[in-house]
């Protein structure tokens, strides 16, 4: 890849971020339900990881590693609110992500 096309490419991805990233098409009481439910399920799956926690990751990881479980959730979370509402970008990022989800990935199941 060129050097003018990496440069293209950050662009539009900065683009598609400051997209994604304008929450003015909702409510704060529709911010609040999705941090609300954003970090519910997140507590979720940080006690569900807590005996790999305990086996594989040091405690002084995890605060940042919950940080970025919580925010990607609260993240797919608002994509999924402003895609049901007509946002386009939204939209497609969703339907790209579900496209490159790993072919060997298990199907979900109830722990």
């Amino acid at each position: 890849m060129s050097k003018e096309s990496r440069e293209e490419f950050k662009k539009e991805v900065a683009d598609i971020t400051k997209k994604i990233n304008d929450l003015s098409c909702l409510s704060s009481d529709e911010l609040e339900i999705l941090e609300v439910s954003a970090k519910s399920l997140a507590y979720s799956v940080r006690n569900s990881l807590e005996n790999f926690h305990i086996k594989h990751i040091k405690e002084e990881h995890m605060k940042e590693l919950n940080t970025i479980i919580r925010n990607s959730i609260f993240t797919h979370l608002v994509m999924l609110s402003k895609a049901n509402k007509g946002d386009k970008v939204c939209a497609e990022t969703l339907q790209t992500n579900q496209k490159i989800l790993p072919p060997y990935w298990e199907k979900c199941q109830m722990i």
